[in-house]
C-alpha cells in the first residue's frame, strides 16, 4: 500500500517502504512536508515497538524526508559509479537522455548544488477554467533525443490588492516524435481553451502547423532568432515569481525547468515556456519586478 493510505490503526513488526520519497518531494514542499509527517507516524506508531523497518529509495532535496529516517535508521549507499549494475554502454544512455540533477539523484545518491539554477521552488495553484485568453506553444521533436513540450498560460485578472500580473500555466512533456502526439495536444488545447498554438516554423517546413490545422486548431508559426540560453533566462526567469503552475504538469516538465542550465539537455521545456511568454505575452516595456505593464 502506499504511505498515503489508511495506515491508521495498523501495526507490525516489519515494514519495507521502497521509493516513498519521489520527484514529487522535490517540486513541492509542501509534498515534503507530507511525507515526513507519514514517515514520523509509521516509525513511532505502525512499527511495534522494538521491531525494524527498511527504507529503499533516491534522494530527491536537501530537505526531504530522508532527514527523518536517518534519525532511526542507517542509510547504505550503492551509486552506479561503484557498483555498474547496467554496464557502460547503458550508463552512457542514461547520462544522454537525463538532466545532470536527475542522474546524479538517480544513478549516484547524490544531490547537485543549486548554486547555478535559475529557477526556485515553484508556485502551484488549480487551473481557472473560467478565465480566457489562454495560449499555447509546443516544442515539437522528432528523434529519441528529445522531448515534445507544451505549454499552456493565460494571464489572470489583476486583483484588486496586486500590483503584478500573475499567469496560470501548465506545461507537459512526450517522448519521441511529435507525429505520434498530435491527437493529445489538440485534446489539451482544447481542454484549456486555449485560443491559438505557437509553433517554431524553422524545424519541420510546416508539416506540424499543418497537422495541428487540419485538426481545427488556430495556428501561430514564427521564425525564432533569439539564443536560446537568453531567451530562457530572460523571458522565463524574469516573470517567474508571477507564475501560478497548475498541480496537473507533468514532473519530467518541471524538473526540466528546475534542472536548467545553460548548454545541459534536456532544455525542452524551459524553451517552450519562455518562448510562449516571447511570442504569445510581449511586455511592452522594459521588465521591472514589481510592476509589469502587458
Amino acid at each position: 500500500m502506499g504511505i498515503d493510505s489508511g495506515i491508521t490503526g495498523l501495526h507490525f513488526d516489519k515494514i519495507i517502504c521502497d521509493d516513498v520519497i519521489t520527484l514529487r518531494d522535490r517540486i513541492s514542499r509542501t509534498e515534503r512536508e507530507r511525507t515526513a509527517e507519514m514517515i514520523r507516524e509509521i516509525a513511532t506508531n505502525i512499527i511495534e515497538p522494538g521491531k525494524g523497518s527498511a527504507w529503499i529509495g533516491t534522494p530527491w532535496h536537501k530537505d526531504d524526508a530522508w532527514k527523518v529516517i536517518r534519525g532511526f535508521c542507517d542509510i547504505a549507499k550503492y551509486p552506479l559509479s561503484k557498483y555498474n549494475f547496467i554496464g557502460e554502454e547503458e550508463t552512457a544512455k542514461k547520462r544522454l537522455t537525463t538532466t545532470p540533477f536527475l542522474y546524479q539523484a538517480n544513478y549516484e545518491l547524490a544531490l547537485t548544488s543549486d548554486e547555478l539554477a535559475l529557477f526556485s521552488e515553484p508556485v502551484y495553484s488549480r487551473w481557472d477554467y473560467s478565465v480566457r485568453g489562454a495560449m499555447a506553444h509546443l516544442d515539437a521533436a522528432y528523434d529519441g533525443d528529445h522531448y515534445c513540450a507544451l505549454t499552456i498560460a493565460a494571464l489572470l485578472p489583476k486583483k484588486a490588492n496586486e500590483a503584478d500580473n500573475r499567469f496560470q500555466i501548465i506545461g507537459f512533456t512526450y517522448s519521441g516524435n511529435v507525429k505520434n502526439w498530435l491527437d493529445e495536444i489538440a485534446r489539451l488545447c482544447r481542454k484549456y481553451c486555449a485560443n491559438a498554438i505557437y509553433i517554431e516554423d524553422n524545424a519541420d517546413k510546416g508539416y506540424t502547423a499543418d497537422r495541428l490545422k487540419e485538426k481545427g486548431m488556430r495556428v501561430c508559426t514564427y521564425t525564432e532568432r533569439m539564443n536560446k540560453h537568453l531567451k530562457i533566462s530572460t523571458q522565463l526567469f524574469e516573470v517567474w515569481q508571477f507564475l501560478e503552475w497548475d498541480t496537473g504538469t507533468d514532473e519530467e516538465y518541471l524538473n526540466q525547468v528546475l534542472d536548467y542550465r545553460e548548454k545541459s539537455e534536456p532544455d525542452d521545456a524551459p524553451d517552450s515556456a519562455a518562448s510562449l511568454l516571447k511570442e504569445a505575452f510581449p511586455r511592452k516595456s522594459k521588465i521591472n519586478k514589481a510592476f509589469f505593464e502587458w
